[in-house]
């Protein structure tokens, strides 16, 4: 049998506790590195927070934490320069600028970043300013086009701020065949700078422009927990429910409506709004017509004449509703009754409030006029000589 070496288990155990201490060394500095990243990027959170709701004692704190930490990161440069441009107290605030500019040079010639610091500088300087003011007289002179070159004159397609996104975006939505980009980008904004009214705000326009309302209406809802900012909100939902046809989801929307908004203006009118669809929903009379909008939607011609008798039985209780009449035209109109059809069209025109309507009816009773004078030639044809 072989002496096993007493010093042996002592140096096999020195061995693995130093490789123990290694590893643990290893995984702290890994968790360390980890845990700085992390606090980095929440302050950085912070800080687009609060610019976005305009807290410059959130900016400034989480400034001068990351100053700590992480001093040479590009958006802690810019934002040393953001914060030395808007105090215009300090005489060495021009050197300081300078010197990290230099130190943003340094970290990419061709960077995000740096382009973003010049185009801050650029719009403190006199000649900026000049550009800036002519870029927003073309905005609100309905000049979108030439609007946004003016702004791209100053900062290319990157704003360099908040605000500057706002009105560059602003003015580009305006331009025929761009929302849909814009819209992009807004939605980029709104993630970027979390809270901010104003976005959320051009966010809700664009969404209902492109047709998109529930998400529209998503938005809203988030905006009537901003004290700021739920009246803007009530109002806008308010304008778009008032439009909706009466069913039982409209009734739902309203329901909602006084849940989100109670303390609004417009809370009372949306009970009231709320009472008054639910009792035509509950009115046969009314389900009559609702029956015979649904019949033409499918337009089937054996539809239509089941349909007129329907709106003529709803027209009997609501013989103010524009749209009953318009309704009404349509099934005579495709049952060539054009004389009844165009006036069914030009009374619905006479009671008509919405110009969206209006202009439909209008139209409508164009085509039926001149169906009407193309009858009439037909029949003056057929009459023997």
């Amino acid at each position: 049998m072989r002496a096993v070496n007493p010093a042996l288990p002592f140096r096999l155990f020195k061995v693995l506790a130093l490789g123990g201490t290694l590893l643990l060394s290893c995984v702290s500095a890994e968790a360390f590195a980890a845990s700085q990243q992390q606090q980095q990027q929440w302050l950085l959170q912070q800080m687009r927070m609060g610019e976005a709701l305009q807290r410059d004692d959130l900016v400034r704190d989480s400034l001068a934490r990351l100053e700590l930490i992480a001093p040479d990161h590009p958006q802690v440069l810019v934002g040393e320069i953001r914060q030395a441009l808007a105090d215009k107290t300090q005489a060495q605030n021009v050197a300081w600028i300078e010197q990290l500019m230099t130190r943003l040079r340094q970290q990419g010639p061709h960077s995000a970043a740096l382009r973003q610091a010049q185009a801050l500088i650029k719009l403190q300087s006199p000649d900026g300013l000049r550009q800036l003011q002519q870029a927003r007289l073309l905005a609100a002179a309905g000049r979108f086009e030439e609007a946004r070159g003016a702004f791209e004159a100053l900062f290319g397609e990157e704003p360099p701020d908040l605000a500057m996104a706002l009105e560059y975006w602003s003015a580009r939505s305006r331009i025929p065949g761009q929302r849909g980009v814009v819209l992009g980008h807004v939605q980029a904004l709104d993630r970027d700078y979390p809270g901010n009214a104003g976005v959320r705000q051009m966010l809700v326009g664009l969404l209902f422009a492109e047709d998109r309302n529930d998400e529209a209406l998503a938005v809203l809802h988030e905006l009537a927990g901003d004290p700021q900012a739920s009246a803007n909100a009530a109002e806008r939902e308010y304008n778009y429910l008032i439009k909706l046809p009466v069913n039982a989801r409209t009734a739902q929307a309203w329901q909602a409506f006084i849940g989100y908004y109670p303390y609004s203006p417009f809370a009372r009118q949306a009970t009231q709004q709320l009472a008054l669809q639910r009792g035509l929903l509950a009115d046969p009379a009314w389900q009559a017509g609702v029956k015979a909008k649904h019949l033409l939607e499918q337009d089937i011609a054996t539809g239509n004449a089941t349909a007129e008798g329907l709106l003529r039985r709803a027209l009997k209780v609501y013989p103010e509703d524009s749209s009953l009449y318009g309704a009404l035209g349509t099934a005579l109109m495709r049952q060539n009754k054009y004389p009844a059809a165009y006036q069914a069209f030009s009374t619905a025109l006479a009671k008509e409030q919405d110009t969206d309507y209006i202009s439909k009816w209008q139209d409508l009773q164009a085509v039926t006029r001149n169906w009407m004078i193309l009858g009439f030639g037909e029949q003056w044809n057929q009459k023997p000589t």
